[in-house]
């Protein structure tokens, strides 16, 4: 008797605003001309083939690690972080027609290995690199839209934060305040969404940071210099945005 391979509704939620995503991805990567490729990204020292071949690197590792969790095999998603830097810059400098194909075919494989994990393994974790941090399976489909959507804002090809879909900014911003307020880098604040009347506290009830959500987000995950949003006492100066590995939990 086998498990049922069919996720919790939330995870087929999760699992299609992936796909939409992607998808949204693909075509802006498709719309590239062949000398956009080696045009600066919004990441400093990154090319958009940096950025695209990180996307494919990403999916490709995290395709494998999940492949190995449904296989009772442990395999990371990155051999080391060295390596995974090399890996990105190797692939950087392929044809545009490469990094393209290797992106869409890394996308699907993720999706095909998402769908055949069952129950059991659904409540399982993956590793990052070799003896490192632990990332709950469950939470791989939201992980890697943000890295979809955050990166393909930094392609800075016709796509910004502010086409972000709106469950999606306010999804990082309750994860982007919670690694702020886990951080002993970063001051304390408050910020309020204007579109969404909604606030986040990150260890206090003052100053307030005020703006739309999507430029919030972008703020507090080391893009741009806070442009749209208000501080009546001047933004805060942001340490590094630094993700903590999600508790492992069943979905």
């Amino acid at each position: 008797m086998t498990s049922d391979p069919t996720p919790h509704p939330d995870l087929t939620a999760a699992l299609d605003a992936l796909h939409q995503s992607e998808q949204h991805l693909l075509r802006t990567v498709d719309s590239l001309s062949p000398d956009a490729w080696g045009e600066p990204s919004v990441l400093p020292g990154w090319s958009r083939a940096h950025v695209a071949a990180h996307l494919a690197l990403n999916a490709e590792g995290l395709a494998g690690a999940v492949n190995g969790l449904a296989h009772d095999v442990e395999v990371p998603v990155y051999e080391s972080g060295e390596k995974r830097d090399a890996d990105i810059e190797e692939l950087s400098q392929a044809g545009p027609a490469e990094i393209r194909e290797r992106l869409f075919g890394a996308g699907q494989a993720l999706r095909d290995a998402l769908s055949t994990l069952d129950a059991a393994h659904w409540g399982g974790s993956i590793a990052r690199v070799p003896d490192g941090p632990q990332w709950s399976v469950v939470e791989v489909p939201a992980t890697r839209r943000r890295e979809v959507e955050i990166h393909h804002a930094d392609l800075d090809a016709g796509y910004s934060h502010r086409d972000w879909p709106g469950d999606f900014a306010v999804e990082l911003l309750d994860l982007a305040t919670e690694d702020h307020a886990a951080s002993p880098d970063s001051p304390v604040f408050t910020i309020r969404a204007t579109d969404t009347i909604r606030t986040w506290s990150v260890g206090a009830e003052q100053p307030v940071v005020e703006g739309t959500a999507a430029d919030l987000g972008w703020w507090l995950v080391g893009r741009g210099r806070g442009e749209g949003l208000a501080c009546d006492s001047g933004l805060p100066r942001l340490g590094p945005w630094r993700r903590t590995p999600a508790p492992t939990r069943a979905p």
